[in-house]
């Protein structure tokens, strides 16, 4: 082999040990892994706290629906159809007793329940406003995690999100909201007067609901209605800030309660610092008692006569019952509420809100009031429906709303004392 051809083998040779040694270098370097959890967390947080807002905020309005409905959305297992005539509303009702069974809905059934309303109000919440990059949801959303105390309602809801920012794709998938509700209250003292009405069998039990209620604020009302093979008696709890929650009892091969001695008390209000008088409507040769610190009904005319104190704020259960010449016994269980006199709700300014054609604009109106009582909100406008209990304003707008409104927005308490606001509303294109 001559000289030339040496040198090129040596050249060679030189160049592949140059290649192994970069491959090699190269394999040992620390690799670079891209870290996708910061951008990540960049792109997705508007949208995340968007929906997260959303079903928390129409969930809100739902919740009525599902208290009145007895932890209901659907259509209960073991439903009544009861009619409020004096609304002209008519619900489902579900038997917490029926056939002598407890059928109370458990924690997983209201979980399926939150699902029904969910999957009916993920369309708006699909509804992203403009983001410069481009958002697509697939299914519908699942609560994973539901947890419901006395004030609160808290979920975390799987729903898949895809987001493609220029060409780089990120996928997002777990939502979390929490939002203040007395529903568990109300559903955990309705199983608890239902395993009591239970344990007694078919005596209706009014010390279990006076037990369960005392000191919580909520008022109750009761209601027996007769049916075919005997009768059932509603139930409904109402919380101070409006939330009602209804169940039934049934009773089978019973008579209907016999023909009170009495007539039945409506709950009465009371004003602090202002006498009081309510006499009991009734029959002759009655006896009246009572098992409330509040007052002391007239043994022998049934007048209830007091002067609220401050220490006397909120709404008490009481149960007053009659004694006839032939030791007969009748009670009636209802609600005294006293409230402040003249306390007008407090309204939060709304100032000047904006909103565009085509894009969904919400906004709560925030009110409140120094006693327990309810809060109705109403509007003067054509544009929207504001919730009637919440102050929810929801709505799409259109071309012809475009322009400048000065809207009226009024809240009431439940003595009548209004307080009003003047909301600043710009549609624009």
């Amino acid at each position: 082999m001559n000289k030339k051809s040496q040198i090129t083998l040596f050249i060679i040779a030189g160049i592949v040990m140059l290649l192994l040694i970069g491959v090699v270098i190269w394999l040992l370097k620390p690799v670079q892994i891209y870290q996708q959890t910061s951008t990540l967390a960049v792109e997705t947080e508007p949208i995340k706290r968007y929906v997260e807002a959303c079903f928390a905020q129409h969930l809100e309005e739902i919740l009525p629906l599902i208290g009145l409905q007895g932890g209901y959305f659907g259509v209960p297992a073991y439903p009544i159809v009861y009619n409020f005539t004096d609304i002209n509303l008519s619900i489902l009702v579900p038997y917490y007793i029926y056939q002598q069974k407890i059928t109370t809905p458990s924690n997983e059934q209201l979980q399926d329940q939150l699902n029904l309303a969910l999957r009916l109000i993920a369309p708006d919440c699909k509804e992203i406003p403009e983001f410069p990059y481009d958002v697509q949801f697939e299914g519908d959303p699942l609560i994973q995690e539901l947890s419901i105390t006395n004030n609160s309602l808290s979920a975390r809801v799987t729903m898949p999100v895809t987001i493609n920012n220029h060409g780089s794709v990120y996928h997002m998938n777990s939502f979390y909201f929490v939002m203040g509700t007395q529903l568990g209250q109300l559903y955990k003292i309705a199983q608890k007067i239902t395993e009591s009405q239970h344990s007694l069998g078919n005596a209706i039990c009014l010390s279990c609901i006076a037990e369960e209620t005392n000191s919580t604020g909520i008022r109750v009302e009761i209601t027996t209605v007769p049916t075919n093979d005997g009768f059932f008696v509603l139930y409904s709890l109402d919380e101070p800030k409006g939330l009602v929650f209804n169940f039934a009892h049934q009773f089978i091969n019973q008579k209907s309660p016999r023909e009170k001695a009495f007539e039945a008390i409506p709950t009465l209000e009371a004003t602090l610092g202002y006498p009081f008088v309510y006499t009991v409507k009734a029959g002759p040769n009655l006896q009246f008692y009572d098992d409330t610190d509040l007052f002391d009904i007239n043994r022998y005319n049934g007048t209830i006569s007091f002067t609220p104190k401050s220490d006397d704020l909120g709404s008490h259960l009481v149960n007053v019952w009659s004694i006839d010449s032939q030791g007969k016994k009748d009670e009636q269980l209802f609600t005294v509420t006293v409230q402040g006199f003249g306390e007008a709700p407090t309204l939060e300014p709304t100032g000047i809100q904006l909103a565009r054609v085509g894009k969904r604009f919400t906004y709560r109106i925030n009110a409140s009031s120094s006693s327990p009582q309810r809060l109705y909100y109403t509007d003067n406008t054509t544009i929207f429906d504001i919730n009637l209990l919440t102050g929810w304003i929801n709505f799409m707008p259109t071309k012809g709303d475009v322009g400048e409104h000065s809207i009226n927005v009024t809240v009431t308490s439940e003595r009548g004392i209004t307080t009003d606001e003047t909301m600043e509303l710009i549609i624009a294109q």
